[in-house]
């Protein structure tokens, strides 16, 4: 009513009835994630049937226009005749309020930051369409050796992760698998635990969490990676002694292997793995002692004799329980210096099992070949072994300062445990592969290079 024009009234209401048509467009449909933000019952229901606020704003707004259209003349107005110093008093304590109130909500975000902090991940997890990598690298949850790994190999070349680290990162674990039969892999099946989860202190709302096994905080030889993934993976690339985990997400769950896969993960943001030290043949330290339980020594019986007369000329028949790192020394020299790595090899019969045609045959194959044979000699030889998949990290491209996995780095290698050392150690039988070894992206032209750096650094 203190604006000359009544025009101006209707265009105030109106902008109202528009502002709660939009305000309502974003909750016609209740948010999955809407009971995490800790609501009382009224306050629930209220997000829930939001349409009754936007109904009373449509009426009132109705309300409001038909007394301003029914009479203009009746509309009281401010003339400039002594009464133009009152709307500037009034303009002058509104801006005063306007001051104080957003001084006022300052001061309360300040002193509720972590409330605020909470509120404000909940709502971004609500059902916001949120951008993700393109492409995606699907890992399976079964390995087939008679048909390669179902990667979405649509270009080898292709980026998969960049990681942020002052040394080589080297093997970068995904899953594991303790069961074979018939030249499959599975992955053990026991209950996954999630990760113990503390929030971060200051303004950015990551979540660190924590493994058990070991508590980096105070270790001087720390290392801190920077993992940024390129394109969606649902689960979490990470060296296997890591111990702590910086990350957007609601929660991480482990299985007894030590395959991680987080829930809800800002994959765009990365991750940050804290590890106590650096060592390559680092690998996933449990479970341990009493705990190894029998499955990581099964053999399926149909090929175990065979097994048994590859392995008896390789180590002698008076092998000691105490020779754990010498017996995996001598396979590894075994495979490394009698064997070709090659990716164009035929599949087996379907009635001979791979690992067995691998070993008998011409003695050229990939990666998955060379680590269940280890396995499963290993097994043989009373170590307990698991089967491990993940990524090969050791490329710095040109014009950069970090390191990158490509699809073509995706890689299968063997943790076997050392009972006399009471640990997991990592166990690398593949001919031709040293993670330690610097590579300086063979292939890819520097225009790509560069383009791929930019890209990084605009995700970091």
């Amino acid at each position: 009513l203190y604006f000359r024009r009544h025009e101006a009234v209707i265009g105030w209401v109106i902008g109202c009835a528009l502002m709660a048509l939009f305000l309502a467009g974003f909750v016609v449909d209740l948010p999955k994630g809407l009971p995490r933000l800790g609501l009382n019952d009224p306050q629930l229901w209220g997000c829930q049937h939001f349409w009754v606020y936007y109904a009373m704003a449509v009426v009132l707004s109705i309300a409001a226009l038909l007394p301003i259209l029914a009479g203009r003349s009746r509309q009281l107005r401010l003339t400039t005749s002594g009464r133009s110093w009152q709307r500037y008093a009034w303009l002058g304590i509104a801006f005063i309020l306007v001051l104080a109130c957003m001084q006022g909500t300052a001061v309360l975000m300040k002193s509720q930051e972590k409330l605020m902090r909470k509120w404000f991940m909940a709502i971004f997890q609500l059902d916001f369409p949120r951008p993700q990598p393109r492409g995606g690298v699907e890992l399976a949850d079964r390995i087939n050796l008679r048909h390669p790994s179902p990667l979405l190999r649509d270009d080898d070349r292709a980026v998969v992760l960049r990681v942020k680290a002052a040394e080589i990162p080297g093997y970068l674990r995904t899953r594991a698998f303790t069961t074979y039969h018939d030249g499959q892999w599975e992955k053990n099946t026991s209950r996954s635990r999630s990760l113990s989860q503390t929030e971060a202190e200051g303004e950015l709302a990551f979540t660190i969490f924590s493994r058990t096994f070991s508590d980096p905080a105070g270790e001087v030889a720390a290392e801190r990676l920077e993992i940024y993934p390129a394109r969606r993976i649902e689960v979490l690339p990470a060296p296997g002694d890591a111990a702590r985990f910086e990350m957007f997400a609601e929660r991480v769950d482990e299985n007894q292997d030590g395959a991680l896969e987080p829930s809800e993960w800002r994959t765009q943001a990365g991750c940050i793995v804290v590890r106590p030290g650096r060592t390559l043949d680092s690998a996933f330290d449990g479970p341990a002692g009493e705990a190894v339980s029998e499955e990581y020594l099964d053999v399926p019986a149909g090929i175990s004799p065979a097994l048994d007369e590859y392995l008896h000329p390789l180590l002698g028949a008076e092998r000691q329980l105490s020779d754990d790192r010498r017996t995996m020394a001598m396979i590894v020299r075994y495979f490394q210096e009698n064997f070709e790595y090659d990716l164009h090899t035929r599949p087996a019969p379907a009635e001979v099992d791979p690992v067995l045609a691998f070993l008998g045959g011409p003695r050229r194959g990939h990666c998955e070949l060379f680590a269940s044979a280890t396995v499963l000699l290993l097994r043989r030889a009373g170590i307990p072994a698991r089967y491990v998949t993940g990524f090969l990290c050791h490329e710095r491209p040109r014009f950069s300062g970090y390191w990158v996995s490509r699809l073509r780095d995706a890689h299968a290698w063997v943790e076997a445990y050392d009972r006399d050392r009471d640990h997991w150690v990592l166990v690398e039988s593949t001919p031709g592969t040293n993670a330690g070894e610097e590579s300086v992206g063979g292939g890819v032209n520097p225009f790509s290079a560069l383009w791929d750096s930019l890209a990084f650094h605009w995700q970091r």
